[in-house]
């Protein structure tokens, strides 16, 4: 009769092998799910000077929902997406009046949308513009 325990024991030890090996499974798909990496944009938009205005810029000045307006070169400068909310664009010409712009910046609010940076909610233009500026990303 010591032979059933035994086999009965070998079993025991079996099953308990087999829930710690499915507990680590499901422990290991579930902190993947922690660990997800959103796709976020990159946290700057870019603003497009027309060609023929390009030389004449002398600076940009970001303020409200962004900031630090650098030129990436070729009439176009890099704005960074702070916060949600509008952001203020003054480009100041070496001749002529400035030119002001409001950008609308938000987020998304579901998912990995809500961990990103902001992001323009429509094509960022130059007024009598060029075409639309890359933004950084729509949620």
């Amino acid at each position: 009769m010591n032979r059933p325990k035994l086999v009965w024991r070998h079993k025991s030890a079996l099953l308990a092998c087999a829930l710690v090996a499915a507990s680590l499974t499901v422990a290991a798909c579930s902190s993947d799910n922690q660990d997800e990496k959103c796709n976020c944009p990159a946290g700057v938009f870019v603003l497009p000077i027309p060609a023929a205005r390009a030389a004449d810029v002398k600076s940009v000045a970001a303020t409200g929902a962004c900031s630090k307006a650098e030129s990436t070169g070729n009439g176009e400068f890099s704005v960074s997406e702070d916060d949600t909310g509008t952001c203020h664009l003054t480009i100041t010409f070496e001749s002529g009046p400035a030119v002001d712009l409001a950008v609308m910046l938000s987020r998304g609010t579901t998912g990995c949308a809500s961990e990103c940076a902001p992001t323009p909610t429509s094509p960022v233009e130059f007024p009598g513009g060029t075409g639309a500026a890359g933004a950084g990303g729509s949620q």
